[in-house]
């Protein structure tokens, strides 16, 4: 898994995603995808969280887009009914995806309405991210909202985690992945190890906790 997040690092990963990635790959190695599978927005199977998952023999995913390139990627307005029967999918996964939909409140029920009984939602969505419309980017949900949101849609909380270093990390990621390849992954290794020595000296006062570049959460039917 090390060489492929530092391969992402190499490339054209933000920092946000490579600390998702990690987050999916450390909860589906206890907890496999399972079953009939839905990736919610995900445009196809290249995504780069599909090669950190760990999936279940019995896995089959459905991946969906608004604006479909292929046939094999079926379409699905997140706004709207999803025309989806009750109770039919094991898991949904949605990465990346719930900051661009304004009527976000649709997407959780709906959700909720296609996954089985003890079925599981599985999302990471970013906080102190850029501003990156896919066409539009409306929201930043911290982990409090996080909880409301899906709890009042009647999903049970398994476990919200936010994904992050500290202040140095998080307030330069996004210059730190606009620089040359050579210098990316040095300046990520000093804001770090800088963070790592602040929350030294500070007892973890300035925590990822705080300074959250995403949550990575996970809820249960």
């Amino acid at each position: 898994m090390i060489k492929k997040l530092l391969g992402q690092t190499w490339n054209n990963a933000t920092l946000a995603r490579i600390a998702m990635n990690s987050a999916i790959f450390e909860y589906t190695k206890k907890n496999n995808v399972k079953g009939a599978t839905i990736d919610l927005g995900s445009k196809s199977g290249d995504a780069s969280h599909n090669r950190f998952m760990t999936k279940a023999k019995d896995c089959k995913i459905t991946y969906t887009d608004l604006h479909p390139q292929s046939d094999k990627v079926k379409k699905l307005d997140l706004e709207k009914h999803f025309g989806i029967q009750d109770e039919v999918y094991d898991t949904v996964l949605c990465f990346n995806v719930l900051e661009h939909l304004y009527d976000y409140k649709n997407a959780v029920t709906e959700s909720y309405r296609i996954l089985k009984k003890g079925g599981v939602f599985i999302e990471a969505t970013p906080f102190l991210v850029h501003y990156h419309p896919d066409p539009n980017d409306y929201f930043r949900y911290t982990d409090s909202a996080i909880e409301k949101i899906f709890t009042g849609a009647g999903f049970a909380k398994e476990e919200i985690t936010p994904l992050g270093l500290g202040p140095i990390t998080s307030g330069n990621y996004s210059v730190i992945m606009l620089m040359p390849r050579i210098l990316r992954l040095p300046s990520l290794v000093i804001a770090i190890i800088c963070d790592k020595f602040l929350n030294l000296i500070t007892r973890n006062r300035h925590s990822g906790a705080k300074y959250p570049l995403m949550y990575f959460f996970v809820f249960k039917k």
